[in-house]
């Protein structure tokens, strides 16, 4: 499921993945959605992605399972504004 600006950028809120036996971890999966294309690879930068595995806050490393729902959400729009000094 994508959340946010991931789902706005991506334009899409959710999909099925078919899991492969060589795709075990988030790490993993954000690759193959990566090489989807260049947007992809952009919104999905490991800088600025955050996932949950079936609710729970996960880290690129954490494995996954079939019929895992995994939550894909921006941690910072690239919208955001920033403090002038």
């Amino acid at each position: 499921m994508y959340f946010g600006y991931a789902s706005e950028a991506l334009m899409m809120t959710s999909e099925r993945m078919d899991v492969q036996e060589d795709i075990s971890s988030i790490a993993q999966v954000l690759d193959r959605l990566r090489g989807r294309g260049s947007r992809w690879t952009h919104v999905l930068d490991e800088h600025n992605v955050v996932c949950t595995v079936n609710g729970q806050l996960a880290r690129f490393s954490d494995g996954i399972a079939a019929g895992d729902e995994i939550g894909i959400f921006c941690a910072k729009s690239p919208y955001a504004v920033s403090a002038v000094s």
